[in-house]
Order: structure tokens, then sequence, then C-alpha cells
């Protein structure tokens, strides 16, 4: 097992810092663009798929993350061709992770759902506000 630094921000800091922009600078960043989406909307849309992506490949290494938050998701930005934000997602903080083949069915299960449930909360922080983030907290029962 080899772990690495990770450059990027958390999920809850890019949050923070993007959802508390004022009034003037939200409307000068949510001009609509040629296929009518707002470049707010484009830029959660690219985050919210590469956090999907990540934890399908996680899934797919027979790995549960089993601590999603929006502290344990961290972002980097990267610059496309066409000047477009598109992110690298890392998951941090195994320290609940399991592998999926050691777990029984119902057990596999069970956990599925919850990373699919804390996944839901996750994408709805990053549409909707922070609004759920109490629900992703370790001490606070759903």
């Amino acid at each position: 097992l080899q772990f690495q630094w990770v450059d990027g921000v958390s999920l809850k800091e890019w949050l923070s810092m993007h959802n508390n922009t004022s009034d003037e600078s939200q409307s000068q960043n949510n001009k609509p663009t040629a296929d009518g989406i707002d470049d707010k909307l484009k830029e959660r849309l690219r985050i919210a798929i590469a956090i999907t992506k990540t934890l399908s490949e996680f899934h797919q290494g027979d790995v549960m993350h089993q601590d999603l938050s929006l502290d344990n998701i961290i972002l980097n930005t990267l610059l496309s061709l066409c000047d477009e934000k598109k992110y690298n997602v890392s998951l941090i903080n195994l320290s609940r992770a399991e592998v999926i083949t050691e777990l029984q069915n119902d057990e596999k299960l069970e956990a599925l759902n919850k990373e699919l449930q804390d996944l839901g909360y996750i994408l709805d922080a990053l549409f909707c506000g922070e609004s759920f983030e109490m629900h992703l907290d370790n001490d606070t029962e759903l």
C-alpha cells in the first residue's frame, strides 16, 4: 500500500469559495453559453462527473470508500485546450475503506446503499448548497 500527496482543495473548501461570492460576480459568471447552460452549472456538472467517475473506479477495483464527505474529496483543477476547467478528483481518508470481495452479500448491499446515499448528499451540496452537509458528519445519525 502506497500513499501519495494530492494537490488541490477539498470539495468543502471549493463550495465555501464558490457559494459565498457576491451577487454581482455570480451574475457575471452565470451567463448562458451557446448551449443555454450557464458556466456555473457546467462547472458543477464537470465536478459531479469527476466525483462519480472516481467513485466508480474505486468500485471497479473492488473497494468501497465508506467515508465519503465534502472533506474527503479533493479537487485538482486542470485546464483543457478550450480554457474550460476540468477536474481531477481524489478520494482521501481510506481508514474505513473495505474490499468488496471480503464482504458478505448483505454487507455489500448495505455498504453500497450507504455509499450511494452519501454520494447523493454530496451532489445535493454541490448543486443546492451545503444544507445537507450535516448528514455527512460522522457524529450525526441519519
